[in-house]
C-alpha cells in the first residue's frame, strides 16, 4: 500500500450497532438488506468500514440539516420557495 491509500478505519459489528443506537439484531438486517457492508476480519469476526457507517448515516438524516443541505444542492421537486409574508404576525 503506498502512502496516498490510507487503510480504512474497521468498526466491529458490534461497536457499529451501538453507535447507530440500535442491535445487533437490527444491524444484521441492515447487512442482508445490502444498506451496510460488511468486512470479514477473523472466521467470526466482522467490521464495518468508518466511511461507510458515515455515508448510511448521511443518508438516513432527516430534518433542519437535511433541508439546508437539499436547499444547497438545488431545490427538489415539489418544493415550494418559503414565503415570509404568509407568516402571522
Amino acid at each position: 500500500m503506498n502512502e496516498r491509500e490510507a487503510a480504512p478505519t474497521l468498526i466491529l459489528a458490534s461497536e457499529a450497532a451501538r453507535r447507530l443506537a440500535i442491535s445487533t439484531r437490527t444491524f444484521w438486517k441492515l447487512v442482508e438488506r445490502g444498506d451496510l457492508c460488511v468486512i470479514r476480519v477473523a472466521p467470526r469476526r466482522v467490521a464495518v468500514d468508518e466511511a461507510d457507517l458515515i455515508a448510511y448515516v448521511s443518508s438516513r438524516r432527516e430534518g433542519a440539516s437535511a433541508r439546508r443541505a437539499a436547499g444547497r444542492a438545488g431545490r427538489s421537486e415539489g418544493t415550494a420557495p418559503r414565503d415570509d409574508s404568509l407568516q402571522s404576525r
